[in-house]
């Protein structure tokens, strides 16, 4: 009997898992794929999958010696979407930094511009430009440009600051 079309609970090995992310006009999507034993393909090819929903709890567990299992219950209830990090508020930290002087010194230098030659409207098209985002707002939104954010524009510019 296929656990599959019965909805009756069963265990099963989710090995090498393989997560990712990517952004939609929706929002992020987020994605966990895996291998499962032959049998289990088995039970799935054979089972009517469209629409199907699976719920699980899982364990990670180091790869030494026999795997945890895992108990997966099928269910007709949609899978509730993850709960969309908020990033603390970046685009503040952003806007304060622009309007100061030494920010706009630093994104002179990065442009290779005469030092005071930079306003804070060129500062705000550089962080914008650097985090691949047209405003600033969107860094408490976009977990990718808020990580450029991070990475591009806050650490080098505090080790520019500290030197």
């Amino acid at each position: 009997m296929n656990p599959l079309t019965t909805g009756e609970v069963f265990d099963i090995e989710f090995l090498n898992p393989n997560p990712s992310f990517s952004k939609t006009e929706k929002g992020p999507v987020y994605r966990v794929s895996f291998e499962i034993p032959k049998d289990v393909w088995d039970e799935f090819v054979e089972a009517n999958t469209k629409g199907m929903i699976l719920a699980a709890r899982c364990k990670a567990v180091e790869p030494k010696g026999e795997p945890s299992k895992t108990t997966v219950k099928l269910t007709g209830e949609l899978a509730k979407p993850p709960k969309e990090k908020k990033v603390r508020a970046l685009s503040q930290e952003a806007w304060l930094m622009i309007g100061t002087v030494s920010f706009q010194k630093y994104v002179s230098v990065m442009l290779k511009k005469p030092e005071n030659d930079t306003t804070d409207l060129v500062a705000n098209q550089y962080v914008c430009g650097m985090c691949n985002i047209e405003s600033k707002s969107q860094l408490d939104t976009d977990l990718e440009a808020a990580e450029l954010y991070r990475i591009r524009i806050q650490a080098p510019y505090r080790k520019w600051v500290n030197k």
